[in-house]
């Protein structure tokens, strides 16, 4: 899937996906930005916490 079909799934700007995958910027998305990226692909987000042993 290119970067462009993933931003018109999400609504944003292609630059904010590149911005996003790539990683080297100290970038802290939100976990709704995390949630509809991981929606474009055909995922979704979950989260489990498990107690400590």
């Amino acid at each position: 899937m290119t970067q462009a079909e993933i931003n018109r799934i999400m609504g944003t700007s292609k630059s904010n996906i590149s911005r996003l995958e790539c990683g080297e910027n100290v970038s802290y998305p939100t976990f709704m930005t995390i949630s509809k990226y991981a929606h474009a692909l055909g995922y979704r987000v979950s989260v489990e916490f498990e107690p400590i042993p």
